[in-house]
């Protein structure tokens, strides 16, 4: 009895170790892949220079105004004419996305001039103070009054920089885009027609909510197109002709309601910014992260963040002195050096430096890793088998479904397919709600299917319990590709 014992305690002690030992190489492979993604991304910088550089210390007021979600093929189009024809009044164009798709990147981005990596969505979820460097922050250090008019984390993120008693938060679901539209406009409405401020954001998240329950294609997404330009429009006539105005997007949206692909419907975010020196036109390109020290230059703060941001000085009417001045102040912030450099040539250098780069290393690495995995995982669960045959056959077959899987997902990074099938299926939350019947039946097919292929695997086998252990490790495998791409509904 005891010789048992001792056996079955030996015998978890060694799943144990192979398990634990399975769950490490798939979070070093993993870890590895993330580290050079982020590598790729934020390179390190040289010392930047101590002293501010400040070209425009005019008390000026800046209104940023962001909406969320919003694509550049809607804003400058007939589905919201004001902003399509308040573009003739100043710049215009696209800010190049290179965090990842995700709002708080894109807040970080405009505000600090950096550059989200993969773990900036964990920061959506979080209410802790930004750690970067911002223009909020900049703006307060001079006396100057900067307020927040959102509920999302953009005030969690730079709250502690700002005055938060300019608003006050409600709580509103996804479904209630309307009522968190209409409540955002009438208080920012209220500030900004009766309060002293300097620096003031409104944020609209209102797009966000809606294309991922119905999509962009949706009905109700065109009517409150028409909702929200009137409400901006509204916000705009509240200012003067010496206040700057940036109207801008954190990201895109897909036709299918999803934002995680780096697709130009994504990535290439709209604006326009509006006040003196501005020079009018477009359409213009620049990064997303140059829209903080573009910002800040306007605003009368230092432009320069630790960070590969640029100001974009083509959308200014400076003197060739003023660029001169900025030029020679970003030269050796950027590059070490210290000549001046056109603002091209910083372009050029800094394009080399944050270019993500393709390593068909980590695309095997991921794979190499998650087969060992799983070759380990099935070993633990069919080690107990009596019947060796019957293991090494159920064990071929579970490798022939993952090898399956892994080849899906090679053709659908080449071709495509999977995408495509993907637009005859509304996977949106609006299409859930309301065939909750449909839904709720096709689950129960595919949990009725995978009943009977678990008994038919475990036909020779009264032990089958242990593949329950197999699935909670698929469950997990799932969780690390969902948070890799956390959108896409084939996920």
């Amino acid at each position: 009895m005891l010789n048992k014992f001792h056996n079955s305690i030996l015998a978890v002690q060694k799943k144990s170790l192979v398990m634990l030992f399975a769950l490490f190489l798939f979070v070093f492979a993993a870890t590895v892949v993330v580290h050079n993604l982020i590598t790729a991304n934020n390179p390190e910088l040289k010392a930047r220079m101590e002293e501010e550089l400040i070209v425009n210390p005019v008390n000026k007021r800046t209104l940023v105004i962001l909406i969320d979600a919003l694509r550049k093929d809607i804003m400058f189009s007939d589905k919201m004419p004001f902003l399509s024809n308040l573009r003739n009044r100043g710049a215009w164009g696209i800010s190049k996305m290179t965090s990842v798709p995700v709002t708080i990147a894109g807040d970080h981005a405009i505000f600090s001039g950096t550059i989200g990596n993969f773990f900036s969505i964990f920061e959506y979820f979080s209410v802790s103070s930004s750690t970067y460097d911002n223009i909020f922050n900049r703006i307060t250090s001079h006396g100057k009054r900067a307020v927040i008019l959102s509920s999302a984390s953009l005030r969690s993120s730079y709250g502690k920089f700002s005055d938060l008693t300019a608003f006050t938060p409600r709580h509103f679901s996804f479904g209630q885009y309307r009522e968190d539209a209409s409540y955002l406009f009438r208080e920012a409405y209220r500030f900004l027609k009766e309060e002293k401020w300097d620096f003031a954001v409104v944020q609209f998240l209102t797009l966000d909510y809606l294309g991922h329950l119905e999509t962009p294609l949706s009905p109700n997404y065109s009517s409150i197109l028409k909702v929200i330009d009137g409400y901006i429009r509204k916000l705009v006539n509240l200012t003067t002709d010496q206040d700057i105005i940036l109207i801008a997007s954190e990201h895109g949206m897909d036709d299918q309601g999803f934002h995680a692909d780096y697709t130009p419907e994504i990535i290439d975010t709209p604006f326009i910014l509006l006040g003196p020196l501005v020079k009018k036109g477009g359409p213009n390109k620049i990064m997303q992260i140059d829209l903080a020290p573009t910002l800040s230059i306007l605003a009368g703060v230092s432009p320069i963040y630790d960070s590969p941001a640029l100001p974009a000085l083509d959308l200014f009417e400076f003197s060739d002195k003023t660029n001169s001045i900025i030029l020679h102040g970003f030269s050796p912030a950027t590059t070490g050096v210290t000549s001046s450099l056109s603002l091209k040539q910083l372009r050029k250098m800094r394009q080399t430096n944050i270019t993500i780069k393709k390593s068909p290393f980590n695309s095997m690495l991921i794979i190499f890793a998650t087969l060992i995995t799983m070759i380990l995982l099935s070993h633990i669960v069919f080690s107990s088998s009596s019947n060796r045959k019957n293991t090494r056959f159920i064990s071929i077959q579970i490798l022939g479904v993952i090898t399956c899987i892994l080849v899906l997902g090679i053709i659908r990074s080449f071709s495509g397919i999977l995408d495509y099938v993907a637009k005859f299926f509304p996977f949106s939350a609006n299409f859930i709600l309301t065939h909750p019947f449909r839904v709720i039946l096709s689950i129960s097919l595919l949990t009725t299917f995978a009943v009977l292929c678990l008994k038919y695997c475990c036909r020779n086998n009264h032990k089958y319990r242990e593949f329950y252990m197999l699935f909670l490790f698929i469950l997990i495998f799932a969780g690390a590709f969902l948070s890799i791409n956390p959108y896409h509904p084939l996920n």
